[in-house]
């Protein structure tokens, strides 16, 4: 508790003073980090050897955008010494930036799908921070065995007889 007389602690229901006051200010600041983004690629060096001759480069890779890196950017950009993802998601639990933080995920999720279709991003990564999956159901409903149903087609002698001899081979089967 703050002591009696305290100024600074009028109106402070706790916690450290917010990084973005308003909504347009932490969308600027996520426009600012795309466009860093954008403009420092991750560079690897390569070698290729043509005619025996070895020739190494630079080549610059596609970035991709996460909510960590940005808050990562930002905690750089705004100096602040402890800033990250958490803090950020924080955010989204306000009304007055639910509609911004929404939007720049939105616009995250977008530009990586986006790269990793291109292949300039490892889609098997992007899959897992979106949380993708193929699944495949190998129970009934609610976990439980998978049901059958037979039908046969009364009339038909063959059928009937075939039928019966499943039936005395696999009672379990039986309608």
């Amino acid at each position: 508790m703050a002591p009696k007389g305290n100024k600074n602690a009028v109106g402070n229901k706790g916690g450290a003073p917010l990084t973005w006051k308003k909504p347009y200010i932490l969308w600027n600041d996520a426009l600012a980090y795309f466009k860093w983004a954008e403009e420092n690629p991750l560079v690897t060096q390569k070698a290729s050897v043509t005619n025996g001759e070895v020739t190494k480069y630079e080549l610059n890779l596609m970035r991709a955008l996460t909510i960590e890196g940005f808050a990562r950017w930002s905690c750089e950009h705004n100096n602040k010494r402890s800033f990250h993802s958490e803090t950020y998601r924080n955010y989204s639990l306000k009304p007055e930036f639910f509609g911004v933080t929404k939007k720049i995920g939105d616009y995250i999720t977008g530009y990586d799908i986006e790269g990793a279709s291109a292949n300039l991003l490892n889609a098997n990564i992007i899959a897992r921070k979106l949380k993708l999956k193929d699944s495949y159901e190998h129970t009934g409903e609610d976990g439980g065995s998978i049901k059958h149903d037979v039908t046969t087609h009364v009339g038909l002698p063959e059928t009937d007889a075939l039928f019966e001899r499943i039936k005395a081979d696999r009672p379990d089967t039986a309608p």
